[in-house]
């Protein structure tokens, strides 16, 4: 689907909320590592999620979390994992984890802290650049647990940080790639591109969007340079998204929509007097969904 946005005269754009799916495993790993490692320790944990594009016309793909998100154990299974992630098309997604000691610290947990926190770093990593080289840094995600091992029960909040656009992204037009009057006739290199993005080898980068020339269809590794000085009327951006839904896209676009927004604005608004140009001209900018 392409989807440019910014338009005033449009419809706003809409994304899914992220969905989770959490395999047993994980939990089993969660209740060895507390009582192995952790004790009645709180502090938080770095975890690793996987996501897809959407397999399904109807069910969008979730967050994933198994017993690897926690770390490999040695370089022969981090190799094997990175083997499995690249070759599925999966990406990652960095998670804090914070597990509690008793059910009525879970609930009454202060969670907007955890959100304030969590959309500070997002917003350094933004501003900093760290963004532009690792895109997995625009899907965060914190999981706040309580895990009962007495009964084998386990309590879980997760939470999807998200920046908003000063002005909000809007919908010019929505439709399958062949369809579409300007990039229909480039669909099958389109296609092939995108695939070859997501079904790299295990030593290349991961690639949450990049950027398409719409005359030839060639799919180009994303970079802050290239899209700073391309015409945003001869390029697509593409991004991997998990939404089934044809109407709207998942909750991924939103950080890269604000990642977009802020570093070419960064550029723009360079040498101006303060606060001038600072919401910036809305913009036309393509998009084009891989499911």
């Amino acid at each position: 689907a392409r989807i440019p946005t910014m338009a005033a005269d449009a419809d706003t754009l809409r994304f899914e909320p992220w969905q989770s799916a959490v395999d047993p495993g994980f939990w089993a790993e969660l209740a060895r590592r507390k009582l192995d490692n952790a004790g009645l320790s709180e502090d938080p944990w770095l975890i690793t999620a996987l996501y897809a594009p959407a397999q399904n016309a109807v069910v969008s793909s979730p967050c994933q979390l198994d017993a690897r998100a926690f770390g490999a154990s040695d370089e022969s299974e981090l190799a094997a994992r990175a083997r499995d992630v690249a070759a599925s098309g999966r990406l990652e997604m960095p998670g804090t984890l914070v597990n509690v000691n008793t059910l009525e610290r879970f609930r009454a947990f202060d969670r907007g802290t955890l959100m304030s926190n969590a959309a500070k770093r997002l917003v350094e990593d933004i501003r900093s650049g760290r963004a532009d080289d690792d895109a997995a840094l625009l899907t965060p995600f914190i999981a706040l647990t309580y895990a009962d091992l007495k009964k084998w029960s386990f309590y879980y909040w997760f939470a999807f940080p998200a920046l908003k656009l000063d002005v909000p992204a809007k919908v010019i037009s929505c439709g399958p790639l062949a369809e579409h009057v300007e990039l229909g006739a480039v669909a099958e290199e389109i296609s092939r591109g995108c695939d070859a993005k997501l079904r790299r080898d295990a030593g290349d980068p991961a690639r949450a969007w990049w950027i398409v020339d719409n005359a030839s269809g060639e799919c180009e590794p994303p970079s802050i340079a290239s899209v700073r000085t391309r015409d945003f009327s001869t390029w697509t951006l593409a991004f991997v998204d998990p939404c089934a839904s044809e109407a709207h896209p998942g909750w991924a676009l939103r950080n890269v929509l604000s990642w977009l927004a802020v570093r070419t604005r960064e550029t723009e608004t360079a040498g101006e007097t303060a606060g001038a140009g600072a919401a910036g001209a809305p913009r036309r900018v393509p998009g084009l969904a891989r499911r």
